[in-house]
């Protein structure tokens, strides 16, 4: 947990010291998690990062899950990695998210890694839909917290800085679930 910790104060102290007061984001979301063989779940979540360069972004995100019923197996996460980016045109453009995350239960937290290679079309300068591959693993394969999540997300800009979303998510492995949710992000 304390190498986490310090991992995300390095990644976050280089990122403010490299920053021009310029791209910086936020963003919040809400997803309702219909659970297979499980619990249902709603989850929130925070995430704020910089733009660093315009093929990379630093990003520290967290989530918070409320299980619902007497299960009592609320978690959290904290994860915080790079996320590249390469435009192929102009609507055209991929992804590919790598980060390294902590998940708190109450009974064991555990390391995990992620990689979430993704692809988006910009319909025209408001409208967006993507879609990605979420691969997620523990460190310990002991958590058996293998699973593969597809995503397919639509977007629209309010303004050019603020933009709405909404996403179907779909999560086999060793849990899962089916989800829809919404999404809000901030630029500034």
């Amino acid at each position: 947990m304390k190498k986490l910790v310090m991992i995300v104060l390095l990644m976050t102290a280089s990122t403010l010291a490299l920053a021009d007061k310029k791209g910086y984001f936020y963003g919040v979301k809400f997803d309702s998690k219909n659970s297979i063989g499980g619990t249902d779940t709603n989850t929130f979540g925070l995430e704020v990062g910089k733009n660093v360069y315009n093929w990379l972004d630093v990003i520290v995100a967290t989530n918070y899950s409320d299980k619902e019923g007497s299960s009592k197996g609320n978690s959290y996460r904290l994860e915080a990695g790079p996320k590249f980016k390469y435009k192929i045109n102009d609507t055209w453009s991929t992804s590919l998210f790598l980060a390294t995350g902590q998940k708190f239960v109450k009974d064991d937290n555990y390391g995990y890694w992620v990689a979430t290679p993704g692809i988006k079309y910009k319909i025209n300068q408001d409208w967006s839909v993507g879609t990605s591959v979420r691969f997620r693993n523990s460190y310990d394969t002991s958590h058996e917290q293998q699973d593969t999540t597809y995503i397919v997300k639509l977007g629209y800009k309010i303004t050019p800085d603020v933009t709405i979303s909404t996403r179907y998510r779909m999560k086999r492995g060793d849990s899962e679930y089916n989800s829809i949710g919404v999404g809000f992000k901030v630029g500034f």
